[in-house]
């Protein structure tokens, strides 16, 4: 009768989280495998965020956004019980990407990540 408290305590604690790994990608929107219109876009960079647990690779949630040179894009997603909150900034060169990525478990920060990605310049169209 005396563990009776102290299981009611273990039943209100939420589980914990798991090891947590985030991936960001950032490439030029013209090397995305599908795009809707069929011109090229060289000045946009596609750029993807994605948490997972990093010991069953099992994706927790996943934010992209298109972004374009000298402009700053932000992208809020939720999956179940987690949300991620995914900003971009191209410089306006378009040769350095800055991130920030934050995830969210149940509203609680569980890891924050900020990110400077030199990106190189595709080649000009019509030349090769």
């Amino acid at each position: 009768m005396r563990f009776l408290p102290l299981a009611f305590l273990v039943t209100l604690l939420p589980a914990a989280t798991p090891p947590i790994a985030v991936h960001i990608n950032v490439q030029p929107s013209f090397m995305d495998s599908y795009q809707l219109l069929t011109r090229k876009t060289p000045y946009t960079f596609t750029c993807t965020a994605l948490a997972f647990d990093a010991g069953s690779k099992k994706a927790l949630v996943r934010a992209s956004v298109v972004a374009e040179r000298g402009k700053t894009k932000t992208e809020k997603k939720t999956n179940g019980e987690y949300a991620i909150d995914f900003t971009v900034t191209i410089n306006k060169d378009g040769d350095r990407a800055d991130t920030r990525v934050a995830l969210q478990r149940n509203g609680v920060i569980v890891t924050e990540q900020r990110n400077m990605t030199a990106l190189t310049q595709p080649a000009p169209f019509g030349r090769q």
